[in-house]
């Protein structure tokens, strides 16, 4: 099936292409090769582009959960200080989950950060971070977790805080940027195109010259020779050319002088 739909567009694009005139199709080659290299470098870099901004999105979310989890760890009470504007970013959220799966929240807050369950697993284990995008009322938020523990009179208390952000200033410069890369790539392209037009328009004039020479000798059997205008391939081309219109005419002139003269009756 795969095979006989790719012969089906070789065909296609071959007629297509043996259709337009050299000078067409090595301009619409070279933007076609164009077109592709913008396309992987493009994408390329969007990738690496969002990669690095929520990698940075990443760390100070991590960040400022570790000052949430050392302003905790000194005593609970704290948690309802912990305000957006305290954090330092409005529109943020922060949540505390217990070894036992107890789930608390600042009082001001009133929109919860789904629970998951590595969540439970980082206040047990102590141990490591955890990154996830999650969903809340139709906004997108990027949620780190990361683990405390809390001393009191009845020992020590494991927990772990998560602290959510919007993603939108993300999605935003990465939207802004997908347009710029987006104009930049066309208008490179199209830059591109125009100009391997006209390279190739400069670099076929000699084979041009030549077909015209072609055509005046066989419409007129005028055997001019043909003005050579460099050493190239084409001069070297244009120049057996004029020796065969040299021979073609040597030989002409020696019939003329062979043909015998018929007597006047």
């Amino acid at each position: 099936m795969i095979g006989t739909w790719w012969i089906q567009f070789r065909r296609s694009v071959g007629r297509l292409v043996s259709g337009q005139s050299l000078q067409w199709r090595l301009a619409a080659l070279t933007g076609a090769s164009v077109a592709i290299s913008v396309l992987l470098v493009g994408a390329t870099g969007f990738m690496i582009t969002r990669w690095s901004l929520f990698d940075q999105l990443d760390r100070d979310l991590t960040r400022t959960a570790g000052q949430a989890a050392n302003v905790l760890s000194s005593d609970m009470d704290n948690l309802d200080a912990l305000t957006p504007e305290a954090l330092g970013s409005s529109g943020s959220l922060l949540s505390v989950m217990s070894a036992n799966g107890t789930l608390q929240q600042p009082s001001s807050q009133s929109i919860d950060i789904p629970s998951d369950s590595a969540e439970i697993a980082i206040a047990r284990l102590q141990a490591d971070t955890h990154e996830r995008t999650v969903d809340i009322n139709g906004t997108e938020y990027r949620a780190v977790t990361v683990p405390f523990s809390v001393t009191t009179e009845r020992g020590v208390q494991y927990y772990s805080v998560t602290y959510a952000r919007p993603t939108e200033t993300v999605r935003d410069t990465l939207g802004s940027l997908w347009v710029v890369m987006l104009i930049t790539g066309s208008l490179g392209i199209l830059a591109t195109t125009l100009t391997a037009l006209w390279a190739a328009r400069a670099v076929l004039a000699p084979v041009r010259r030549l077909s015209t020479a072609v055509t005046n000798v066989t419409q007129t059997d005028q055997l001019n020779p043909i003005r050579i205008y460099g050493r190239d391939d084409l001069g070297v081309l244009t120049q057996s050319f004029n020796t065969m219109l040299k021979s073609l005419q040597q030989s002409l002139s020696l019939i003329h002088i062979s043909e015998p003269t018929r007597p006047r009756l």
